[in-house]
């Protein structure tokens, strides 16, 4: 059962990925359901009425250093819920 208050998943301690009923939702925000908080709307409302089981895969590779510690890809995430992509190749 998907709750009515937010409630999320933290990737590498830092990003949110939302947990949270949006099923009526008609524009996206970051805060809806499979949302990156602050970050980046779904790019479609994948969220199933209340009772509903939704899987969401959300892969992070994380970001890749050289010998000097500077980042030098930051390995952009790709997400879906049910096999619908919500997010793809995000910063």
């Amino acid at each position: 059962m998907i709750p009515k208050a937010p409630l999320g998943v933290y990737l590498m301690g830092e990003y949110e990925v939302q947990v949270l009923d949006s099923t009526a939702r008609i524009r996206s925000v970051p805060a809806d359901m499979a949302g990156i908080y602050a970050n980046a709307a779904p790019r479609v409302n994948a969220c199933k009425k209340p009772g509903g089981v939704a899987e969401i895969r959300h892969r992070v590779p994380g970001p890749k250093f050289d010998a000097a510690g500077e980042e030098t890809d930051n390995r952009n995430s790709s997400s879906d819920v049910d096999d619908q992509v919500i997010h793809e190749n995000v910063e």
